[in-house]
C-alpha cells in the first residue's frame, strides 16, 4: 500500500510538472534561444517518475538476547520520540527563518520596483509620440528657407497602406500582439528564466512589440547586472503606460515607421518598412509580395547580416536571407495570416530566388544645405540628451512637432559656397579615387556658422557624409594654434626670437626636415620668417623647449583634444587629426582677440506657441591674451604676403587677411585656414580615402585655390579694412637680427618687430659677422660661387635652451662649406670693345677680380677695352685687361679682332686688334 501511495503522490508531481514544462514551452517557442531554453527542461518531460522509490532495508543483527533486546528497543523508541520532537522544532525554526527571509524579499523586492515606477523619467508625451506636424527653417536673418513636412520624412506612412507588412512583424516579433497590455507575460517569464540562469548577461527575445517601441524611443540600452533590471522594469512600466496612451494600431503604425531596417551606402539609416521597401525592392510596401514583406519582417533584429547589396560574402548572405524569411513566411501560415495557396506561392518565390532592386537612398530631406542639417543634428542631439532618449527619435521631434528652427545660416554665403563647389575644375580623378573638400566660415565675434560645404557635387547629398566633422591630419595649419600660438602666451617665444633652421637630430634618432623646396639649412631664422615659409625644424625645436602641456591646455581650451605627449615632437608638423569645424572655431578664436566662442548652427528652437524649447549651448572662454592673438594674426598676414600663400596675396585686394596653408605627408590632405577682419574659414581638400599625392593635380595649394575666390566674394560688399585692429598693449622696438633681441649702438643688422608690452626681449649681447655659402649656409670656401655676409649672436638662447644635436652653442659658425671644396672653371664674361667701366662692372659681377693696364692705340676710341687675359678661370681669379687711354671718345667704325691662348694653368689669354675709321 505504501508502495502504491507513494507511487501515486509521484505521477501528481510529474502531471504538476508537466503542466509547467508545456507552461514554458509556449512561452519559450517565439526564437531560437527560446528553443535552447526548452531543451533545458527536456528531462522533465522524459524521465519516469511512475517507478517507486527503492525501500532501503536495515540489516538486523542475530538476537542473542530476546530480554535485552526488548529493553534496548523501548529506550529507543523513546530516544526517537524526542529526537523527533526535536527536529520538528528545529523545522519549525528554518521554515519561519526562511518565511521571514522571503517576506523581507517580497518587500525588498517591491519596493524596488514601486521605486523605479515612481522614479522613471517617461520624457515621451503622446503628442510627441504621435507628432507629425512637420517643421520650417529660417535663417540668420528671420527668412524662411525651408518647410519640412511630416509625410516626408522617414516616408511615413499608414498601416493600410503597408500591405502584408504589419502581418509579417506581428507573426515573427509579437504574435499575442493584440491580447496583451504592452507586456507578454509567457514571453516575460521565459525571458525572467534566462536571465536568471545566465546571471544577469541574457539578451533573450522576451520584448514585445510595443517594448521594442519603447526601445528604439529611449536612450536605455543597460543589459547586465543590476542595471539591467531596473532597465527591463522600466521598459514593462513605459510598454503598459504606452500601450494604454496610444492603443495597439497606433503603437504598430509607430513601430513600423520607426524601425531600423538597415543602412544605406551613403550612411543614412533606413528607417521605416516604407524606407525598406523602397530601398530593397524599389516599390511601396502596400505593393510588396508576401514574401518581400516576410523578408524585411526577418532582417529586423540584425539588419546588416542580410544586406543582399553586400558584395562581400554575398553567397552567404543569401542564404542566411532565404532561411530567415521561409522561418517568417511559416509562422505568418501557421497563424493563418495567409491562405494555403499564398503560402506556397510565398515559398516558391523565396526558393526561386528573391529579386531585389536598389532604390531610394532618401529620406526627403534633399535640398537643404549642409549648414541646415548640421542644424537639425545639432539640436537632435541637445533633445537627445535633455529628454534622455534615442538620437533618432530626438531627430524625429526635431523634424516632425511643429517646431521653427532658427539656424546661423547666412543664404547669401551659402550660395556663393554652394556655387564654388559645384565647379567641375575641383573635381579630380586618379586611381578610382575622386578629389573631395569641406569648408566652414564662421562669424568669429558669435561662433556663429555662416556657410559651409560638405562635398565637392552640383546636388551634394546633403543626408550623407558632411566633411566639415570627418577628421583629417592638419598639417602647418596647425603650428599657429597648437605651437606659437601657446608658445607666445606662455612667453616661450616672441616673433622676434631667432633659432638654427639646421639639419638636426632629437634624442637617438629622430631627424625631421624642411619641405624640400626650403630646404634644410635656412641659417638663423626669427620665430616670424619660420612660421612664413613654414619652416619644420624651429617649430620642433620651440615644442622641445617649451614642453607638451602648454599647447595641450591651450587646445582643450578650444575643445580640442589631442594627446601631446603621445604624439610626441612630430606634433609640430600637424600629424593630427581635426575636422574642419574645429580648425574653423580655431582660427576663429584668432581673429576674435583670442576669445574662442563654441561653434553652432542655430540660435533657437521654438514651438508653435512660441516658447523656446532648446538654445545652444556655447561657452565663451579666452584662450590668448589680444596683443599675443593681434601678433600671431600680422605674423600670418605674412603668410599671404610673402610666405607659401602669397601666389592668392592679391585675390582680396587691400582687404587685410591673415592665415597658413598646410599639407600632409605625400600632400594627402591639403588645407588653408585663415580669416579676414569680418570672416574666418578654414577649406580642407583631398580625398575620403586618401589620395597618393594630390600635389601632382595641383601647381598651388588646392585648398587656397578655393578659400580665396570664396573669401573674395563674400567680403565685396563689406568695407575695406587694410589692417586689423591693434590693441593697446602692442609695442614696436628695434630688434637685432642676428639674436632677436633689442638692438644696441653697436648693432650690425636690426629691423622694427612687435612685442606684447610684458613680453618684450633683453638686450642683445652683440654679433659677430661671417661669410658664408648661400647653399650650404656654412662658412665659406673660396670655391663657393655664391656667398653671403651673416651675423650670429654671440649668444643664441634657443641653442643654449635646447636638447638636440648639433647646438650652435658657441653662438658661431665653426664649419665650413663640405660641398665646395674644389675649382670651379667659370666663363668670364667678354668685354674686348666695352668701355673700361662698364668692363670693370661686368667681370666684377661675375666673381672676378679686374687689372686694367694702358695699351694705347692710334685710332681707337678712348677708354676702349682692347684685350682681356681669359675666358674662362675659377671665381675671384684676376683678368686682366687693357685698354686705350687717349683718341676719340668715339669712332665711326670698329673692327676688332680677337685670338685667344689657353695657359696651362687652365685660363685663356686673349688679345684683340682694332682698326678705326675716322670720317
Amino acid at each position: 500500500m505504501e508502495n502504491e501511495k507513494h507511487s501515486l503522490n509521484q505521477n501528481r508531481k510529474k502531471t504538476k510538472l508537466k503542466k509547467v514544462v508545456k507552461s514554458i514551452d509556449l512561452g519559450l517557442r517565439k526564437n531560437s534561444e527560446d528553443d535552447e531554453i526548452s531543451s533545458k527542461y527536456a528531462f522533465l518531460k522524459d524521465k519516469d517518475m511512475s517507478a517507486p522509490r527503492k525501500q532501503v532495508t536495515k540489516s538486523r543483527r542475530p538476537n542473542s538476547n530476546k530480554a535485552g533486546s526488548k529493553a534496548t528497543v523501548k529506550n529507543s523508541d523513546k530516544n526517537n520520540k524526542n529526537g523527533k520532537k526535536k527536529q520538528m522544532k528545529l523545522w519549525k525554526k528554518i521554515l519561519l527563518v526562511l518565511f521571514a527571509l522571503m517576506v523581507i524579499g517580497i518587500i525588498a523586492i517591491a519596493s524596488f520596483i514601486t521605486y523605479i515606477f515612481k522614479t522613471d523619467k517617461w520624457a515621451i508625451t503622446k503628442e510627441q509620440f504621435l507628432a507629425d506636424a512637420g517643421a520650417e527653417i529660417y535663417n540668420k536673418d528671420g527668412e524662411r528657407i525651408a518647410t519640412i513636412t511630416g509625410s516626408e520624412v522617414n516616408k511615413k506612412v499608414d498601416l493600410n497602406q503597408m500591405g502584408k507588412v504589419p502581418d509579417a512583424f506581428i507573426s515573427i516579433e509579437d504574435e499575442r500582439f493584440y491580447k496583451h497590455n504592452g507586456v507578454d507575460l509567457k514571453r516575460t517569464f521565459g525571458a525572467i528564466l534566462s536571465f536568471i540562469k545566465t546571471r544577469g548577461n541574457s539578451s533573450y527575445g522576451g520584448s514585445t512589440i510595443t517594448q521594442q517601441l519603447v526601445k528604439i524611443t529611449m536612450n536605455d540600452d543597460s543589459r547586465k547586472g543590476v542595471a539591467g533590471i531596473e532597465r527591463k522594469i522600466r521598459e514593462w512600466s513605459r510598454a503598459i503606460q504606452v500601450d494604454k496612451m496610444l492603443g495597439k494600431d497606433n503603437v504598430l503604425n509607430r513601430y513600423l515607421n520607426r524601425i531600423f531596417l538597415g543602412s544605406a551606402t551613403n550612411g543614412l539609416e533606413i528607417r521605416g518598412v516604407e524606407a525598406a521597401a523602397n530601398f530593397y525592392f524599389n516599390k511601396p510596401a502596400k505593393d510588396l509580395s508576401v514574401a518581400q514583406a516576410a523578408f524585411i519582417a526577418g532582417i529586423n533584429h540584425a539588419p546588416s547580416l542580410y544586406n543582399p547589396f553586400k558584395e562581400d560574402g554575398k553567397e552567404k548572405v543569401l542564404a542566411r536571407a532565404k532561411n530567415r524569411t521561409l522561418i517568417v513566411i511559416g509562422k505568418m501560415h501557421e497563424l493563418k495570416k495567409i491562405s494555403d495557396s499564398e503560402y506556397k506561392d510565398a515559398v516558391k518565390e523565396v526558393n526561386d530566388g528573391l529579386k531585389f532592386e536598389r532604390g531610394s537612398q532618401t529620406n526627403g530631406l534633399t535640398g537643404l544645405s549642409f549648414t541646415t542639417t548640421a542644424a537639425i543634428d545639432q539640436i537632435a542631439k541637445q533633445i537627445k540628451a535633455k529628454q534622455d532618449i534615442n538620437y533618432s527619435e530626438a531627430r524625429e521631434i526635431t523634424l516632425n512637432s511643429g517646431y521653427k528652427i532658427y539656424t546661423t545660416e547666412d543664404s547669401k554665403i551659402q550660395k556663393i559656397l554652394n556655387e564654388e563647389y559645384a565647379k567641375s575644375k575641383y573635381v579630380k580623378k586618379i586611381n578610382g579615387q575622386t578629389a573631395q573638400s569641406a569648408m566652414v566660415v564662421i562669424d568669429p565675434s558669435t561662433g556663429r556658422v555662416l556657410g559651409t560645404a560638405g562635398a565637392l557635387e552640383e546636388h551634394p547629398d546633403t543626408l550623407g557624409l558632411n566633411r566639415i566633422f570627418s577628421e583629417r591630419q592638419v598639417g602647418s595649419t596647425f603650428k599657429p594654434i597648437g605651437i606659437v600660438g601657446p608658445a607666445l602666451e606662455s612667453k616661450n617665444t616672441t616673433a622676434a626670437t631667432v633659432y638654427y633652421d639646421h639639419l638636426t637630430t632629437f634624442g637617438k634618432n629622430y631627424t625631421p626636415h624642411n619641405d624640400a623646396s626650403d630646404g634644410d639649412n635656412n641659417g638663423i631664422v626669427s620665430m616670424r620668417r619660420a612660421l612664413t615659409i613654414s619652416l619644420n625644424i624651429p617649430m620642433i625645436k620651440l615644442l622641445s623647449i617649451m614642453g607638451y602641456e602648454k599647447p595641450k591646455e591651450f587646445l582643450k581650451k578650444m575643445d580640442i583634444n589631442v594627446d601631446t605627449e603621445k604624439a610626441g615632437l612630430s606634433l609640430a608638423l600637424g600629424t593630427e587629426s581635426i575636422t574642419p569645424l574645429k580648425m574653423a572655431a580655431a582660427y576663429a578664436m584668432i581673429a576674435n582677440k583670442g576669445v574662442y566662442n563654441t561653434p553652432t548652427f542655430y540660435t533657437k528652437v521654438v514651438d508653435q506657441t512660441g516658447k523656446v524649447i532648446v538654445e545652444p549651448e556655447q561657452k565663451q572662454e579666452r584662450v590668448m591674451s589680444e596683443e599675443n592673438a593681434y601678433i600671431l594674426t600680422s605674423m600670418m598676414e605674412d603668410v599671404v604676403d610673402d610666405g607659401t600663400a602669397k601666389s592668392f596675396g592679391n585675390v582680396l585686394g587691400n582687404m587685410a587677411v591673415a592665415g597658413k596653408t598646410g599639407t600632409t605627408s605625400n600632400a594627402v590632405d591639403r588645407w588653408f585656414c585663415g580669416f579676414t577682419p569680418y570672416y574666418a574659414a578654414a577649406v580642407w581638400y583631398g580625398a575620403d580615402e586618401g589620395y597618393k599625392k594630390t600635389a601632382s593635380f595641383w601647381g598651388r595649394n588646392p585648398a587656397a585655390a578655393i578659400w580665396f575666390p570664396v573669401m573674395k566674394r563674400i567680403n565685396e560688399n563689406k568695407e575695406v579694412k587694410k589692417d586689423f585692429d591693434k590693441p593697446d598693449g602692442i609695442v614696436t622696438k628695434s630688434v637685432d637680427k642676428a639674436t632677436g633681441k633689442l638692438a644696441t649702438s653697436s648693432t650690425a643688422e636690426k629691423y622694427d618687430e612687435i612685442f606684447s608690452k610684458d613680453n618684450i626681449p633683453d638686450k642683445s649681447e652683440g654679433s659677430k659677422a661671417y661669410t658664408i655659402c648661400k647653399e650650404t649656409k656654412k662658412l665659406a670656401t673660396k670655391y663657393c660661387p655664391n656667398t653671403e655676409t651673416v651675423y650670429i649672436g654671440k649668444v643664441i638662447e634657443t641653442e643654449e635652451k635646447g636638447n638636440w644635436t648639433p647646438r650652435l652653442t658657441s653662438g658661431k659658425i665653426t664649419e665650413y662649406c663640405d660641398k665646395h671644396t674644389t675649382p670651379v672653371m667659370l666663363d668670364v664674361p667678354n668685354v674686348v670693345g666695352m668701355k673700361l667701366d662698364a668692363a670693370k662692372a661686368k667681370l666684377t659681377d661675375a666673381g672676378f677680380t679686374v687689372v686694367a693696364k694702358i695699351n694705347d692705340k692710334a685710332g681707337v676710341a678712348k677708354d676702349q677695352v682692347l684685350t682681356q687675359s681669359a675666358t674662362k678661370a675659377e671665381k675671384g681669379t684676376e683678368i686682366y685687361i687693357t685698354y686705350n687711354s687717349s683718341g676719340p671718345a668715339t669712332t665711326n667704325t670698329t673692327n676688332t679682332t680677337t685670338s685667344t691662348n689657353t695657359t696651362s694653368g687652365g685660363s685663356t689669354n686673349t688679345t684683340a686688334s682694332t682698326n678705326t675709321t675716322t670720317p
